[in-house]
């Protein structure tokens, strides 16, 4: 998909899918299409160089950019379910996480408890303490595996800008391109049990 901007006292102004040529607007009205990696990131701060290209104000403020995308696809990982020990997955959205907690605290307290949990709808099943506290640490263990996921991505850009720290096309390029090749690596796979 295509998207243009609008630049403005050097800025980028307004976004548009529509391609603006065809005298849909005067003549003194710029115009630039984005390429690929900036239709992801361009926004109101980012400015048009003299050669052309899309920049962001600055490596940091790309950065702060490439941190938040990082935290969402993390995020969806972590929420996407947990594979459990023997095969098979539970889910690991947030409500799931909180009342697994919750029956987890109750199972160290009481060995022999047995809590009925709903699966689906209309499905029910019993679980022991040993059940629960087993699903409380493949739900555990799935989080913290996916923050340090993410630790490692960040910690991966923060070297690549480091090392290019200018808004010059090269070296947004080459902090791009340290995210998109760490996101391909990926988080962890989703058990089958819940990619459906």
């Amino acid at each position: 998909m295509s998207k243009w901007a609008r630049v403005q006292n050097g800025r980028l102004a307004e976004f548009s899918t529509n391609n603006p040529a065809g005298g849909r607007f005067p003549a003194e009205v710029q115009w630039v299409e984005l390429t690929s990696d900036m239709i992801a990131f361009a926004d109101y701060a980012y400015e048009l160089r003299s050669d052309g290209s899309v920049a962001p104000p600055s490596i940091a403020y790309l950065l702060g950019q490439l941190f938040e995308r990082v935290g969402e696809l993390r995020w969806r990982k972590e929420i996407a379910g947990a594979p459990l020990p023997g095969g098979g997955a539970c889910p690991s959205d947030d409500r799931t996480k909180t009342l697994v907690n919750g029956a987890y605290r109750l199972a160290e307290k009481a060995p022999t408890l047995v809590r009925r949990w709903k699966t689906g709808p209309g499905e029910f099943q019993d679980f022991d303490a040993a059940t629960i506290m087993a699903m409380g640490d493949a739900i555990a263990g799935h989080v913290q595996a996916c923050i340090d996921r993410e630790y490692e991505i960040c910690s991966a850009l923060r070297m690549a800008a480091a090392a290019h720290p200018t808004t010059a096309a090269a070296d947004v390029e080459a902090v791009l391109s340290v995210f998109h090749a760490e996101v391909k690596r990926g988080f962890l796979p989703v058990p089958q049990a819940m990619a459906s």
